[in-house]
């Protein structure tokens, strides 16, 4: 990982670092992984509190990349694949649509 990184939050409410069942946890970033062009670029940072969020830094080289995705995952253009995996993450969420990626400032 380069140090040029730019960092993400991908929360989930309704837990907390406590209350997420592993094998849940598991399961969304499974799911995340299909959602993410490059998930080689992606380095686990840490887990936020208050609602489950995990943190992740992306590779400089990379960022523009996650940037178009996320736009497009937002407004429902990205490839099949992923929005199949959003869809899945959703349901996982009981349709809660809180699976939104939040850009961290450095």
């Amino acid at each position: 990982m380069s140090g040029d990184a730019t960092e993400y939050t991908f929360k989930i409410k309704g837990y907390t670092p406590q209350t997420m069942p592993f094998g849940r946890l598991v399961e969304y970033y499974a799911e995340l992984k299909k959602m993410i062009r490059d998930p080689n670029s992606f380095h686990l940072m840490g887990i936020v509190e208050s609602s489950h969020g995990s943190g992740f830094a992306v590779d400089r080289n990379s960022q523009i990349g996650v940037e178009k995705q996320i736009i497009q995952l937002l407004e429902r253009t990205a490839p099949k694949t992923a929005l199949r995996a959003q869809d899945t993450i959703n349901a996982m969420l009981g349709g809660q649509n809180e699976w939104q990626p939040h850009r961290q400032a450095r």
